[in-house]
């Protein structure tokens, strides 16, 4: 199968009346009505935009050289 994401595009997206929901990922649409949760997050984050824990190091003092 095909993992690459799939956008559907509607030809009036460029056009005032266009809603946001025309262009948000074609999985997306099928799960949800509405491309926004009612905090305002897209659905997108719930999948590859989602929060993820990072590790990072960071220096604690800094040398400088006059």
């Amino acid at each position: 199968t095909d993992d690459s994401m799939h956008f559907c595009i509607d030809d009036d997206i460029c056009n005032d009346s266009a809603s946001i929901s025309n262009a948000y990922p074609i999985f997306a649409q099928q799960s949800y009505e509405n491309p926004r949760e009612a905090t305002g997050r897209i659905v997108c984050a719930n999948c590859h935009l989602a929060n993820k824990p990072v590790d990072i190091e960071v220096p604690q003092a800094v040398l400088l050289i006059l």
